[in-house]
């Protein structure tokens, strides 16, 4: 009993390993391909893991240029074997021969890395023959993105594919081929956390670039010492809920981040303040209540400084996402500032007013 015990756990670590060495060979790069569908259906050098993002609402066009998709974690790509994955009876019998070749174990594995084990490939035949016709793919996924301990099952729990029927001294082994029909490219699986940060990234968060009054016309657009400067941003959006979607084309799948803030903050060597959103969208204009407004008070002169002083404007971001899978959460919050500088001069008359 012992002895067949002992072969039963030394067979399970070797289909163990030989499984292991069978799935790591997905992440090596694959041969050129023609790529079809509006998923993106792509050929890069880790085989059909391009995808398309449409994006909706308020979103930089410049920074999805700019900044990379993050990987998929895993796609279906062309499979290795030499045959043509669109003749159904030539990939049938060149994976019948890539079995047939297999050490007793890996000939397992490689039975059960099928839909439905060594039928499939006559069911697909079958297939073959009405229009569309068909076409096989072989799995493939990045390994980085994958649970180090237990990428195989990782595998699984991020839907990248189904299981095999279980088999006893056999590890969980995953479905590595499938057909679909011809004119059907699959999506690649994109993890909905590194979209939405991606998502996050694209997010256009206007600067809270600055107006101001009073502005002395005849003196450099300068304001007064000690008198009730009215600042404001010159976009109110750049004080509004900002909001952005990012959709997989071709599928189901779709992030989206909302961002907002809740104060504007400026500051000068002269004087400063921290003022609501609503105060910071208040603009000056005649007859309008001082106390609904976002006023600084600057303490001295720019006297001596060509351009005046600096003068920065930050607004501080807080962001959430959700994701069509139900998943969601928070990110770290942003700081965005925008810098001008203002001319702070003194009158000698007693001021009442300035437009």
């Amino acid at each position: 009993m012992a002895s067949r015990l002992t072969r039963r756990r030394r067979r399970s670590r070797a289909a163990a390993a030989l499984l292991a060495a069978s799935l790591l060979a997905t992440v090596a790069p694959a041969g050129a391909d023609i790529g079809e569908g509006d998923s993106g259906g792509e050929e890069t050098p880790g085989g059909f893991s391009a995808y398309v993002i449409d994006w909706e609402g308020h979103y930089d066009s410049a920074r999805v240029s700019a900044v990379p998709q993050p990987p998929p974690v895993c796609w279906w790509t062309r499979p290795h074997l030499a045959a043509d994955p669109t003749d159904a009876g030539a990939w049938r019998d060149a994976y019948r021969e890539y079995q047939a070749n297999a050490v007793w174990d890996q000939r397992m594995v490689r039975e059960l890395e099928l839909p439905g084990g060594l039928d499939a490939l006559d069911r697909a035949y079958d297939a073959d023959q009405t229009e569309p016709g068909i076409r096989w793919w072989w799995l493939r996924y990045d390994q980085a993105q994958l649970d180090d301990d237990d990428y195989v099952g990782d595998l699984l729990a991020k839907g990248c594919t189904e299981a095999a029927p279980n088999t006893p001294g056999f590890p969980t082994i995953p479905i590595a081929y499938r057909y679909r029909p011809v004119n059907e490219v699959p999506a690649p699986l994109v993890d909905m956390e590194a979209l939405a940060r991606h998502a996050y990234v694209a997010l256009d968060l206007v600067l809270p670039t600055l107006d101001w009054n009073p502005r002395m016309t005849g003196n450099d657009d300068a304001t007064l010492v000690n008198f009730p400067t009215w600042v404001w941003v010159e976009q109110p959006a750049a004080l509004q809920e900002r909001t952005v979607r990012a959709r997989v084309r071709g599928t189901d799948l779709w992030v989206e981040v909302s961002a907002t803030t809740d104060s504007l903050e400026v500051a000068s060597p002269a004087g400063g303040a921290r003022c609501t959103a609503d105060r910071g969208r208040y603009l000056w204009s005649a007859g309008r209540d001082e106390k609904n407004a976002c006023v600084v008070r600057f303490h001295r002169e720019s006297h001596g400084l060509r351009d005046g002083f600096d003068l920065r404007a930050s607004t501080t971001w807080r962001a959430t996402w959700t994701a069509s899978t139900g998943e969601g959460g928070t990110f770290d919050p942003r700081t965005i500032t925008a810098q001008d500088t203002i001319r702070v001069v003194s009158t000698q008359s007693i001021v009442t007013g300035v437009n």
